[in-house]
């Protein structure tokens, strides 16, 4: 094993001096071994950009208690002709969200031609995967499919580097919160650059000194959102489970199911409903005039006059009409409706069930028939015809038991 003062020779000979932040590991050879081995590989020889390491390493040292790595990252980036300004809007930019991602993600994958070699990286590429770094660093389960998707973009060599280098800046907070002696005032990139950085941009001495504060009150609505997000995961699961069963209810009584947003008009049929009005799966109109369209003329009208008392009344929605398919023929649905107001009286959605009655009302015609006939043969004949019932009511005479 190398001494320490080898090790250190070595350190100096790289960088041209001796970073503060090897300093707490010069009693530990061991130690210190393992800090350097880390740093060459992950982040000497790190075949990332020095302007895209610089960039990344600055910004999730914001999150990192002790300001050494931030502020040394910060000053490495301006020798990389980054202006202070452009330093503290890197540092002050919020964490991306998912929306983010999704758009910079697009923008990787529109130019994954070029992701294949690292130094064939331009500017807008560099943004898009230093945003997508950041995420899939900050976020935990969150961000496993995003992680899949840069690792099938970058390909695996690429998306090692990366997740390397990461590691290695997390390596360092956490070896940085255990020595919060180290300063940065000793570090030479500090010395040479840090000032020129203040006097070019006066406010980033205040997110200096402030920094801390601001990270935990962003971590705290951070934690907020994402407890909010989480709540409302578990309503929207809750909700889908119950739809899924009343969906499966629905299906096994063969009745449909739709839905009407008052106030933009959109309506949602479901599969079954779709087969009530003779459409298939997604060809149906999604506007109150297109259900409309769909009645038989002779009903429209007084349809439409049930479903305005409905609406403006809160009166019971239950009714029985025809429908015209598009093949012409006629059939029976019967739909049953209940409308709900917001906190101002205002109706703003309506929502239902139907069922495709064409076999019931069928076999009502075809009784009505049957009795017209059976009566029309028994007031026809000179015999007596009676139907009486078992108690020995009799509930039908012809003409000639009156006679």
């Amino acid at each position: 094993m190398r001494s320490s003062e080898q090790i250190k020779a070595e350190i100096e000979e790289k960088f041209g001096f001796f970073p503060p932040f090897f300093s707490p590991a010069e009693q530990n050879p061991q130690v210190l071994e393992n800090l350097w081995q880390q740093t060459v590989c992950a982040y000497v020889n790190n075949p990332l950009s020095p302007l895209f390491k610089e960039k990344l390493a600055a910004y999730l040292s914001r999150y990192c208690a002790i300001p050494y790595c931030m502020i040394c990252h910060s000053c490495s980036l301006r020798p990389l002709g980054v202006r202070a300004r452009e330093v503290l809007n890197l540092l002050e930019a919020p964490p991306p969200d998912q929306r983010d991602i999704n758009a910079h993600l697009q923008v990787l994958a529109d130019h994954s031609e070029q992701l294949a070699v690292l130094s064939n990286w331009n500017s807008t590429i560099e943004e898009s995967l230093l945003i997508c770094a950041v995420f899939i660093s900050l976020e935990g389960e969150v961000a496993d499919y995003y992680r899949t998707q840069l690792r099938h973009l970058l390909g695996t060599v690429n998306y090692q580097h990366l997740v390397s280098f990461i590691a290695y800046v997390k390596t360092c907070h956490v070896w940085m919160e255990a020595h919060p002696e180290v300063a940065h005032t000793a570090d030479k990139r500090a010395i040479e650059h840090f000032s020129f950085l203040l006097e070019d941009e006066p406010e980033l001495a205040d997110f200096f000194h402030h920094y801390w504060e601001r990270i935990k009150r962003e971590r705290q609505n951070w934690a907020e959102q994402r407890a909010a997000i989480a709540e409302r995961q578990q309503h929207e699961a809750a909700l889908r489970q119950s739809e899924e069963r009343l969906s499966l209810a629905l299906e096994a009584a063969h009745m449909g199911r739709w839905d009407w947003d008052i106030l933009t008009n959109k309506v949602f049929h479901s599969v079954t409903t779709e087969a009530h009005f003779g459409f298939t799966p997604g060809s149906f109109g999604g506007s109150y005039e297109s259900f409309l369209a769909s009645v038989h003329p002779d009903d429209r009208q007084w349809l439409h006059q049930a479903v305005t008392q409905a609406v403006q009344a809160g009166a019971d929605y239950e009714i029985e009409f025809r429908v015209i398919w598009p093949d012409s023929s006629i059939h029976w649905v019967a739909s049953k409706g209940q409308v709900y107001y917001d906190k101002t009286g205002k109706a703003v959605r309506m929502t239902g069930v139907t069922m495709d009655i064409t076999e019931r009302k069928q076999a009502e015609v075809a009784l009505q028939k049957s009795e017209e006939r059976f009566r029309f043969l028994a007031e026809s004949i000179p015999q007596q015809v009676w139907i009486a019932q078992p108690n020995g009511e009799l509930s039908y005479v012809n003409q000639r038991v009156l006679d």
